[in-house]
């Protein structure tokens, strides 16, 4: 399992809306921008969508549940250039409730309790690691200074 987490801060309900719309998706997705010209096509009430180009191949991601402002759980199908199935995870969670968690524990931290954290988690092998990097770091850039 590879599992990576960023700081964001910016509203909690203003991240997972980004991160829960797939139309926003070519905004900050790694993967998208690597080729704008791919097709996409969207699924009914946004529950998926689908691409297919040259430089990306071809596959779909399917939103399977979602929990508002706290998670989303998605299925995603790669078709080409290689056939795939992952479950892919995001959570997000207050800095103001790990703050209050840590306390508790003894482990006070000195940090922005106002940010959000999201985590990114994708069964696979380390070769992901610079993928899950690059995904958190693009959503986090997606905030203007004026959220923060």
């Amino acid at each position: 399992m590879i599992e990576r987490s960023t700081v964001i801060e910016a509203p909690l309900d203003a991240v997972y809306a980004l991160v829960r719309d797939f139309k926003r998706w070519p905004e900050w997705s790694p993967w998208l921008s690597a080729e704008k010209e791919a097709t996409l096509s969207f699924g009914e009430e946004g529950r998926s969508y689908a691409w297919n180009g040259k430089i990306v191949g071809s596959g779909e991601m399917r939103l399977l549940d979602a929990v508002e402002n706290q998670s989303l759980q998605m299925q995603l199908d790669l078709l080409t250039p290689w056939r795939s199935q992952s479950q892919v995870r995001f959570e997000f969670e207050s800095l103001l409730s790990l703050f209050i968690v840590n306390c508790l524990r003894s482990k006070p931290m000195r940090c922005n309790t106002r940010g959000r954290i999201v985590t990114w988690a994708m069964p696979g092998r380390q070769a992901c690691y610079a993928a899950a990097r690059k995904c958190l770091s693009r959503v986090r850039k997606s905030f203007p200074s004026k959220c923060m």
